[in-house]
């Protein structure tokens, strides 16, 4: 019984966490939903060198280890996080592999980007290249700052939001980045 009671409590925590987050996502319009998809996009490098970037897949605010992929990153040789972003995003969103991969079947209800305005604005493009239309917004690293990214008379802009200090929609947006950089 304790345990049930646990379990729920941690499910409660985690739909509280979501709806703080989609709060503060209002003008994208994402809407909470049963098996709620985030995906968390992060390059990593060596100066350009054995670059691999990581997608994480969190369902209801839960890790879901089984979808997480990596993507060894096939046309940067040199420090290009944006050019190593777009290619990343696209092989995902387009994946048409030999055989079927959970992960890829079920579209994301959120993309979130670890970086600030430049990887967030180069994952934009490819979505926006792809025709694809998926709540994005790019996670900075300091203090969880969330960046919103719409189009207005053909110019990208810009707004940053942050949510409360310790609220559980930091803690959860702690844990997708942290599991984006293992």
């Amino acid at each position: 019984v304790d345990e049930d009671k646990f379990i729920q409590e941690k499910q409660k925590r985690n739909l509280i966490a979501l709806n703080q987050i989609i709060q503060k996502l209002s003008p994208l319009n994402v809407q909470i939903k049963q098996n709620f998809k985030i995906e968390c996009y992060d390059i990593s490098n060596i100066q350009g060198k054995n670059a691999v970037g990581s997608m994480i897949v969190f369902v209801d605010g839960k890790p879901a280890k089984n979808l997480y992929r990596k993507f060894k990153i096939k046309t940067k040789n040199t420090p290009d996080d944006f050019a190593m972003m777009s290619e990343m995003l696209r092989r995902r969103l387009v994946h048409k592999g030999k055989k079927p991969d959970e992960s890829f079947s079920i579209k994301p209800d959120l993309i979130i980007v670890d970086g600030g305005k430049g990887q967030l604005s180069s994952a934009y493009i490819v979505l926006m290249s792809l025709n694809i239309d998926i709540p994005i917004i790019g996670l900075a690293k300091r203090n969880e700052d969330v960046f919103i990214i719409r189009e207005k008379d053909g110019e990208l802009r810009f707004s940053q939001k942050s949510l409360a200090y310790n609220s559980d929609g930091y803690f959860l947006l702690q844990r997708i980045r942290d599991e984006s950089h293992r």
